[in-house]
């Protein structure tokens, strides 16, 4: 298959996802022929950063462009694609959650470009690092998806519906549930004047044993080896926190049940 035409990308939406798409496009070659969205000084900045044209309303767009990304919440997926006029392009949104179907009731192509990761406005992660998970109807359009993706990233994977879920379901217990882990240990510490800066190494150690081996192989602490003194001590202090206490037992009792031999 020839090299998918790239020059008409149209990025609809402002938020996170849209600027580290904007930034990744630009730094590969690939620019941005417009942004659209709804806010006037938001789109404008964006634009501005990706050195494009600013649009503010969806219905505004133009049916011109090659390549469609809804980079907007899941939400707004179909009232924004609802709103668009018609085109002969490719329209994807980059959710993990919501159905391919969403987009099919208003445009001949469509699909899904959804990389796996959490993202910030003004920190931009390696996208090459990043996971893209494409999923398209039609064989060339599937291609066009793959070819663009690995522009950007160094892994790329085809998907259905419900493998994309499955990963974001596996994704919030990394990323929301680790990171509420990591403010309830911010709670303990900041109590005796504690800085979580002493966590990062450790946290960073914990992360990084996956690529050595599975999170099964890698468990360790008091629950794993059964030590109920220290179990016991924890609980102890878990007194003055009283709505951490729950969740220390729920995974100490997970742990256990997992290792119970």
């Amino acid at each position: 298959m020839t090299e998918p035409t790239l020059h008409r990308i149209v990025v609809a939406g402002t938020g996170r996802v849209a600027w580290n798409l904007c930034k990744a496009f630009v730094e590969k070659g690939l620019p941005i022929h417009e942004v659209v969205g709804r806010d006037l000084s938001r789109t404008m900045a964006l634009a501005e950063f990706a050195k494009t044209r600013a649009v503010t309303g969806i219905d505004k767009m133009t049916r011109e462009a090659d390549f469609y990304i809804l980079a907007v919440s899941d939400d707004a997926i179909a009232t924004v694609a609802k709103q668009m006029p018609p085109t002969d392009g490719l329209v994807v949104h980059t959710s993990g959650m919501t159905g391919d179907k969403v987009l099919k009731e208003y445009f001949g192509r469509s699909g899904v470009f959804y990389p796996l990761q959490t993202f910030s406005v003004g920190h931009y992660p390696d996208f090459e690092q990043i996971p893209i998970l494409v999923q398209a109807d039609s064989e060339n359009d599937l291609a066009y998806l793959s070819q663009l993706a690995a522009k950007l990233s160094n892994c790329v994977m085809r998907s259905n519906d419900h493998q994309r879920q499955t990963l974001h379901l596996a994704a919030v217990f990394v990323n929301n549930f680790g990171n509420a882990l990591f403010d309830m240990a911010a709670q303990i510490l900041e109590k005796e004047q504690l800085p979580l800066s002493l966590l990062e190494p450790l946290i960073l150690e914990t992360a990084s044993k996956i690529s050595r081996q599975t999170p099964s192989q890698a468990q360790s602490g008091p629950a794993r080896r059964n030590d109920y003194g220290t179990i016991h001590q924890h609980l102890n202090i878990l007194k003055e926190y009283p709505q951490l206490e729950p969740v220390y037992q729920m995974f100490t009792e997970y742990i256990r049940k997992k290792y119970l031999s």
